[in-house]
């Protein structure tokens, strides 16, 4: 763990933590020494589950926790038939996180890796129908209330912010 500790230039701390708490007790669990094993009382990695836990780390230190790390890595393992997909170049080149969820975006849409295979997009829906748009289809005007409240003064203006507010 301490050389692990060293090439990642993580802390031992972290790496200990992680090893224990996580790698030994779920990839333990199911995959039994692929992952990890150990040897004359050190713990010894393969090459791709060194990989994969260097990625695990990275997703941890952007905010994601542990939970929602290990349920993306079981969804790929299932969408991609491989016990190593933090070690694909493919899954590399599409993941990305939000600082709480794993998402992967493939070629028509954009999948949230946390057991739902959904992407909800209703939040920009909902911004969506409080934007008016240009002539040339760019945003320019924005009604944070939505278009059918007006300011409470009894005038029949309207709140809403303009793109030329910006310049």
């Amino acid at each position: 763990m301490s050389e692990i500790a060293k090439i990642l230039r993580l802390s031992y701390h972290t790496v200990y933590r992680w090893m224990k708490d996580y790698w030994e007790k779920y990839f333990g669990s199911l995959y039994d020494e692929k992952y990890s094993w150990v040897i004359d009382g050190s713990r010894a990695f393969n090459f791709h589950g060194f990989i994969e836990f260097y990625i695990m780390m990275q997703l941890a230190e952007a905010g994601v926790r542990p939970s929602q790390i290990l349920k993306a890595h079981a969804e790929l393992c299932e969408l991609y038939q491989f016990e190593f997909p933090f070690a694909l170049r493919e899954v590399l080149e599409k993941i990305h996180t939000d600082g709480k969820k794993i998402y992967i975006k493939t070629d028509k849409t954009i999948i949230s890796l946390d057991g739902t295979r959904q992407f909800n997009l209703h939040f920009v829906e909902m911004f969506f129908k409080n934007l008016d748009f240009n002539k040339d289809a760019v945003a320019s005007r924005f009604w944070p209330l939505g278009k059918d409240k007006s300011i409470s003064d009894g005038s029949e203006k309207k709140i809403w912010a303009s793109a030329d507010w910006f310049e």
